[in-house]
């Protein structure tokens, strides 16, 4: 049963939901655990169901906006898909990015 696998994230099982709310709305804040998903699977499930929609999620730590950014681009299967945009000038961005991880600062 996927429902019990412990290797699904919390947020999976709100996945429709927030694909509903961001049709409707367009901007939408996203609360939850550490580890829940928040920051690697919603990116994913906004551009697997908008091949024209551009992602930008803010991080509190530049390791955390890297570190995402890698990560989700290994789970795209396209690292060229997602970049990352810091506080201070660095950053690794492309055309092609359709996700970018950034830091507030």
């Amino acid at each position: 049963d996927e429902v019990d696998d412990p290797d699904r994230l919390p947020i999976e099982k709100y996945r429709d939901d927030i694909l509903g709310h961001l049709q409707w709305h367009g901007i939408t804040f996203i609360q939850g655990d550490t580890g829940c998903g928040k920051s690697s699977m919603v990116p994913q499930y906004i551009v697997q169901n908008d091949p024209n929609a551009r992602v930008i999620i803010t991080q509190p730590r530049r390791l955390a906006a890297i570190s995402l950014a890698k990560r989700v681009g290994e789970q795209l299967g396209n690292p060229d898909l997602v970049g990352w945009r810091l506080g201070g000038g660095d950053k690794q961005v492309s055309t092609e990015n359709v996700i970018t991880f950034t830091t507030a600062g």
